[in-house]
């Protein structure tokens, strides 16, 4: 049996540094990714970048946020959203994931302060520019947490989480819109989004439809494409397979199957037409793209 869990979608297929404890803390490149992109997703954790040089650009939902050294973006809970570079320089972030239930319990702070960020739809995002005092403050705590997590203490995680407390605050007051939000009901057209990327994410390995995708989200073909086009600017037939090919890259990388294997388990109907694909998005053949993955992980 291929494990295909080594892609990283909604929460369920997050790999946390940590068993049992849903925190995520890693230093990224984009170059790392297919195209200099990640593929759009969503999940039930807070998740922070910390932009350390060059730039990229993040689309929340439909709303376009360009980052650029020493920005700081904070994406809420629940938001569609994927990253991109469109030149050729990379860039180099901090990323961070968190699971909600790493807060305080506390139902005074939580109704007060943590909730209005979880709980409304009209905050999507914190975007902090570089040299404002509130982004200098939250950007020393991530590198801090970043440092913490390297060094591999038995009490990290205590000490991160406390960090994790420290930001919200420091949002909290740098931001009205907290204050101010009142909770809101989901988005519908946002809703069905996410239950057909949701459906991609679980069935990606079967033979599936257009019209299956748009039944996910309880929308007609047309609405489903309409929608893909919004949110991600993209068919719902070319998300599928991009997805896959993601997941096959990881399973390339990271598994020693055959590429027969890989690209049966990814849900494409044969190897040729997997491999006329891989070539086509990367620029190589999966057995090529293999091979400088091993030769990059010797030199490293």
């Amino acid at each position: 049996m291929i494990n295909t869990s080594t892609l990283q979608g909604d929460s369920k297929s997050i790999h946390y540094n940590t068993k049992d404890i849903p925190l995520y803390i890693r230093h990224e490149k984009l170059s790392y990714r297919l195209n200099s992109q990640t593929m759009p997703h969503w999940h039930e954790d807070i998740e922070l970048l910390q932009i350390i040089h060059g730039n990229m650009c993040c689309m929340i939902d439909n709303e376009r946020v360009f980052l650029h050294e020493g920005d700081c973006l904070i994406i809420t809970a629940l938001q569609m959203h994927y990253c991109f570079n469109d030149t050729k320089d990379d860039c180099t972030y901090n990323r961070i994931l968190f699971h909600p239930e790493l807060l305080t319990r506390n139902k005074k702070i939580v109704d007060e302060v943590i909730d209005p960020v979880l709980s409304s739809d009209q905050i999507k995002y914190f975007y902090l520019m570089a040299g404002d005092t509130h982004t200098k403050q939250i950007n020393s705590l991530i590198e801090r947490m970043v440092d913490i997590h390297e060094e591999d203490k038995v009490s990290q995680e205590l000490e991160i989480i406390g960090y994790l407390h420290i930001i919200f605050a420091r949002l909290f007051n740098a931001d009205d819109r907290i204050r101010m939000v009142a909770k809101t009901r989901l988005d519908p057209d946002l809703h069905a989004q996410r239950a057909m990327i949701s459906f991609i994410h679980e069935h990606y390995a079967e033979k599936i439809t257009l019209e299956e995708i748009a039944l996910s989200g309880n929308v007609c073909r047309s609405k489903c494409c309409s929608l893909f086009k919004q949110f991600i600017q993209k068919t719902p037939i070319h998300f599928l397979n991009l997805y896959r090919l993601e997941v096959s890259r990881n399973l390339l990388r990271n598994t020693t199957d055959t590429v027969s294997a890989i690209s049966q388990s990814c849900g494409f109907a044969n190897q040729s037409y997997f491999n006329k694909m891989f070539l086509e998005e990367y620029g190589n053949t999966p057995v090529e793209f293999r091979q400088r993955e091993r030769n990059r992980s010797k030199v490293s």
